[in-house]
């Protein structure tokens, strides 16, 4: 072998290495340790040439070969396939209703609600796939309640690299009306009334989403200097390194979006998780029974900047258009409509209109500001994520002669723990949450029979306890007032939910 051939020669070298370097400078400049660390280096060398003679021409592949499953994500065929999901389990307690309204379960129950499994395939070249299967306990059902093919794409510049400016997501598949990816977070496991109403099912569409600038202005950028009032209360932060003002250095981030679906069905959709009919408001049900018929177009506006140590701002403008279906012509003349005995139609309801054109406009206004930015200069500890957040929105919509429009306010706030409570390892975070909101019907006068008529408000508490990275537990409790023209209901709800994410 190589090694045994050069070994020798090497071990000559040596020894007539340090026999003129006694010489010349002494017999106490090197000594055996000395010796023995040149050779373990040189033998090591050989090593090396050794392997590269035994495949001579071959060259060295920088590419590692992925592990079927690496870091918990499987590959196959050169593609990454992802699992995550969660499990949610309920204790309700419904108030119980006054007849003539009885709830559909007025006793304090426990509910295995669904598990949820969120596969994602990695495909390559920004081209991705995304789903969400829900498996019901109670129900025995199977719901794919998403499914996307994404691509993203960002164009590069004269030097290669790709631009920081401007990001492109394109998306075909059933998914949620882009107003529901806001900066605004839905902390609570119920919904905002307007969120009921329009964005909580999902459409089968095509979807576009560009995105001009960023909102902490231009990452490539070194931090400024501060020293004047609108600069940062450090030198460096993780926000931005621009001030806040700074409108040449960081001129914001301007989304477009567009989209288009298939639309939806009108039809009752319960605010609580109590399934009586009193619960029920009108609402956009998704629509997956039909093919694609592309006729609702959805166009949207939104900014967002970061003002340093004065927050986040995001504002958000959309619109909505399409034409009703059969089915949501019948639902209003039907559900919506009150009639006598001999099928005449009593003044008040929606009546028979035919008018199936529909639209929904509003705006969506988004506050957050950093824990850090308060606590940083006492050296208190924050996580990611933790801060003040505000969210206000705004929606008008008209379904063939019906007017309705709604509206709700949230704010919360999340601050982390420096070590966990117990064990070292459970409850590291809280965050608090209140919400108020309203959803009336414009001139169609409320009929107690038919809960689709009545004009409703929603006044909403509730706490995340954070008790693991993959695990938290929600307290609620929701308020809830309706015009119903007759007498008064009593549909409040508590809600405890265990949510496990992984």
């Amino acid at each position: 072998m190589l090694k045994q051939a050069l070994l020798p020669m090497a071990l000559f070298a040596f020894a007539c290495g340090p026999l003129r370097a006694q010489d010349e400078a002494g017999p106490d400049e090197l000594s055996r340790e000395t010796l023995e660390q040149r050779l373990l280096e040189l033998e090591k060398r050989l090593e090396e040439l050794e392997d590269d003679t035994k495949t001579p021409g071959k060259k060295k592949s920088k590419k590692k070969e992925k592990p079927f499953f690496s870091d918990g994500i499987a590959t196959v065929g050169g593609a990454e396939i992802k699992i995550g999901g969660k499990i949610e389990l309920n204790l309700i307690d419904a108030q119980a209703e006054r007849s003539p309204f009885p709830t559909d379960n007025p006793d304090t129950y426990l509910d295995f609600d669904r598990i949820r499994l969120e596969p994602e395939l990695d495909i390559g070249r920004g081209l991705s796939f995304h789903s969400q299967l829900d498996f019901f306990a109670d129900e025995g059902d199977t719901l794919v309640k998403e499914g996307t093919v994404v691509h993203r794409w960002r164009p590069r510049g004269a030097d290669g690299k790709k631009l920081w400016w401007f990001r492109s997501h394109t998306q075909i598949g059933m998914d949620d009306r882009f107003i529901h990816r806001g900066p605004g977070r839905r902390v609570s496991e119920s919904y905002p009334l307007v969120g009921t109403a329009y964005w909580r099912d999902e459409e089968i569409a095509l979807m576009w989403i560009g995105t001009l600038g960023r909102k902490r202005g231009n990452p490539r950028e070194e931090p400024k200097e501060v020293g004047d009032y609108w600069a940062p209360r450090k030198e460096l932060t993780n926000s931005t390194s621009y001030h806040a003002f700074d409108f040449e250095g960081n001129p914001g981030e301007l989304t477009l979006s567009f989209s288009l679906g298939d639309g939806y069905t009108l039809d009752g959709k319960s605010v609580n998780k109590d399934r009586s009919n009193i619960q029920e408001v009108l609402q956009d049900d998704r629509e997956s029974s039909t093919g694609l018929s592309l006729n609702e177009i959805g166009l949207g506006v939104g900014y967002e900047r970061d003002f340093n140590w004065l927050g986040e701002i995001g504002l958000q403008v959309f619109y909505y258009t399409g034409d009703l279906n059969s089915e949501s012509v019948r639902v209003l003349q039907q559900e919506l409509t009150s009639f006598d005995a001999t099928g005449t139609v009593i003044t008040g309801g929606y009546g028979l209109s035919q008018d199936d054109n529909y639209h929904r406009a509003g705006v969506s206004l988004d506050y957050h500001i950093e824990a850090f930015h308060f606590f940083d200069r006492y050296e208190i500890h924050t996580e990611p994520g933790d801060g003040l957040y505000l969210t206000l929105q705004f929606v008008q919509s008209k379904d063939g002669a019906l007017d309705r429009h709604g509206w709700y306010a949230q704010g919360s706030y999340r601050f982390s723990l420096k070590n966990p409570l117990f064990f070292d390892y459970f409850v590291r975070s809280f965050e608090f949450v209140a919400r108020y909101g309203e959803l009336k019907l414009d001139d169609l006068a409320p009929i107690p029979t038919l809960p689709l008529t009545w004009g409703r408000r929603q006044l909403f508490f509730g706490g995340v306890v954070g008790l693991t990275n993959s695990m938290s537990l929600k307290a609620e409790y929701s308020f809830h007032g309706e015009k119903t023209g007759g007498g008064d209901v009593a549909n409040d709800q508590l809600l405890f939910q265990l949510l496990v994410d992984f």
